[in-house]
């Protein structure tokens, strides 16, 4: 049986993530649209929330979210979300401060380079 319910709106950025958070015993439930409909008909039960921008968590979106205890975001800051609305309600939300930016930085340089070429490739690092 799942210790508790995860909701994710858009995949993480590795699927490994999602393996983790399965293997540690939680039910995993990925909405992969901007739907604000669909996240509230799955929300019910979660408690907790990863949104990645630039999907929005309004109190409309809370209001589904009855034992949700925390909100993280993936992404620079935490303006995506009302956070008064979630504080009215006792939910915590986190950012992951930075996320992100090695990524980019590593791929610049190999932007730069296909950039020049006849035709732009996907390189990964």
């Amino acid at each position: 049986m799942a210790e508790g319910k995860v909701v994710l709106w858009r995949p993480m950025y590795h699927p490994q993530g999602h393996q983790m958070l399965a293997e540690a015993g939680l039910d995993i439930v990925i909405v992969d649209s901007a739907n604000a409909d669909e996240i509230k008909q799955v929300l019910y039960g979660a408690r907790a929330l990863w949104v990645r921008t630039p999907e929005r968590v309004t109190a409309e979106i809370l209001n589904s979210g009855n034992e949700l205890v925390v909100i993280s975001t993936s992404g620079f800051g935490t303006d995506n979300v009302d956070i008064p609305a979630a504080t009215e309600r006792g939910i915590l939300v986190v950012n992951h401060q930075g996320f992100g930016r090695v990524p980019v930085i590593g791929v610049g340089p190999v932007w730069n380079q296909q950039e020049s070429a006849s035709s732009w490739a996907w390189t990964p690092i």
